[in-house]
């Protein structure tokens, strides 16, 4: 990931950081030369953000879910969509080679606040890489608590109960 990193800022201040000064020198005047600077690094860190979930990262949040899924008794929920190994003893041991994804039917309007947070989340410049995973364990054991009929939040509502 730092090699992508790097290899993004270099091409990025290399092709476009002086397009970038001429354009804000008309708006920043003496400001636009650090200002072009902050633009690009800004500029490669998305790109390079987006590439590495895109190209590195996606295997290893998807085993993170599936194990998380594995590690609170859905075999059968993460059999549907990746063959298991049986022999393992440890969750990411358990996971085979991925064949489909797995659908879980959610609201809409549950889907739309978990994912409003978790890009939020991952919008952290130097924590992005360790809420994507752990964005991804949260959503599975969102999952598990659905699949057990639990709702989303069984011991909130237990909670606002008993203060009533």
């Amino acid at each position: 990931m730092l090699t992508l990193s790097i290899g993004v800022l270099v091409f990025m201040f290399t092709f476009t950081y002086l397009p970038q000064v001429a354009v804000l020198s008309a708006v920043s005047g003496p400001f636009a030369v650090l200002a072009a600077g902050v633009l690009v690094i800004g500029e490669s860190s998305v790109i390079a953000g987006v590439l590495g979930r895109v190209c590195l990262m996606e295997e290893g949040v998807v085993d993170t879910f599936d194990a998380v899924l594995v590690e609170n008794g859905m075999m059968d929920l993460v059999a549907e969509g990746r063959q298991i190994n049986a022999g393992s003893r440890d969750a990411i041991g358990k996971l085979g080679k991925l064949v489909k994804r797995p659908f879980v039917k959610f609201s809409p309007s549950s889907i739309i606040s978990f994912g409003i947070t978790t890009t939020l989340l991952e919008f952290v410049p130097l924590a992005s890489i360790f809420f994507a995973f752990t964005n991804a364990a949260g959503a599975a054991l969102w999952v598990v608590d659905i699949e057990r009929g639990n709702g989303t939040a069984p011991a909130l509502r237990e909670q606002a109960k008993k203060a009533e």
